[in-house]
């Protein structure tokens, strides 16, 4: 797989992770306070797929995030810039998923904590990957200090 179609991929996937977020057949409001526990959010807020908490900040986060990755698909350059741009963010994301004090949901807007941080630790590797080692593709476009 090439960085264009990596970024094709993760665009569709965070494309539908954020429209998800929006369809109530796939939400529910957890009752076990071990879920509400481990994901560090309020009781109100809505689990995708029982194990993802979403509000709405962060389905507009997964959607610009999304579609970001679609328009970079259309180019090589576009493309290793957005990989290169994900790897940054999605470190960001889990680090401050990690923090304590309400810094997690960041206060409650977009909570990072989860279901949702084990996705963006996932993305963030690969994402690191296509950006910065993975360069086969660079005989497709002239990358600055690669032969």
């Amino acid at each position: 797989m090439g960085i264009r179609a990596f970024s094709f991929f993760v665009g569709l996937f965070y494309v539908f992770l954020g429209l998800a977020g929006w369809c109530p057949v796939l939400l529910r409001v957890p009752m076990n306070p071990v879920v509400i526990h481990n994901t560090d959010s309020a009781w109100d807020v809505a689990q995708l797929f029982g194990c993802l908490p979403v509000t709405t900040a962060s389905n507009i986060l997964h959607l610009l995030i999304g579609i970001a990755g679609f328009f970079a698909a259309a180019k090589f350059a576009s493309a290793l810039a957005y990989a290169r741009g994900l790897a940054v963010l999605m470190l960001l994301l889990v680090f401050t998923g990690v923090m304590p004090f309400g810094i997690d949901t960041l206060w409650g807007a977009v909570p990072l904590s989860g279901g949702v941080l084990a996705i963006h630790i996932i993305t963030a590797p690969n994402a690191f990957y296509f950006g910065y080692v993975y360069l086969f593709d660079a005989r497709e476009a002239q990358v600055p200090g690669v032969a």
